[in-house]
C-alpha cells in the first residue's frame, strides 16, 4: 500500500495491524512516517487505527472496528497491496494508483 511517498506491507490480526515500511528514507522518524502507516492501516482494514506504536520501519496499530468482531467489519479489505503504475502532479503527490491486491 502506497501513501503520500512511503510503501508499507500491511497485516492485520483480530484488532492489531501490523505496517512494515518497505522503502529507504534518510534518518526517517516515527513522526511523519506514522500517520502514513495508520492511513494505510485504515484503508486495508477498514476500521480506523487508534493508537500507533513502534519505529519508522515497522508500526503496529491498535484497530477501531467498531461494535462488530474485526471479522464482521463494514469495508474488508485486501491484506498486501503492490502498486504496479502510479501517476503523480507537480509536487510529487500521488494521484493515482493502479494496485495488485492479494488477501490471505
Amino acid at each position: 500500500m502506497s501513501v503520500r511517498g512511503d510503501v508499507f506491507d500491511v497485516r492485520l490480526r483480530g484488532r492489531l495491524a501490523d505496517a512494515a515500511r518497505r522503502n529507504p528514507r534518510y534518518a526517517p522518524r516515527l513522526g511523519p512516517v506514522g500517520p502514513r502507516a495508520a492511513q494505510a492501516m485504515e484503508l486495508v482494514s477498514g476500521c480506523r487505527v487508534r493508537e500507533i506504536r513502534g519505529d519508522a520501519a515497522m508500526i503496529l496499530g491498535l484497530l477501531d472496528c467498531g461494535t462488530g468482531a474485526p471479522g464482521d467489519r463494514r469495508r474488508p479489505g485486501p491484506e498486501s497491496c503492490e502498486v504496479i503504475e502510479s501517476a503523480r502532479l507537480l509536487g510529487g503527490e500521488a494521484v493515482d494508483l493502479v494496485l495488485d491486491c492479494t488477501r490471505f
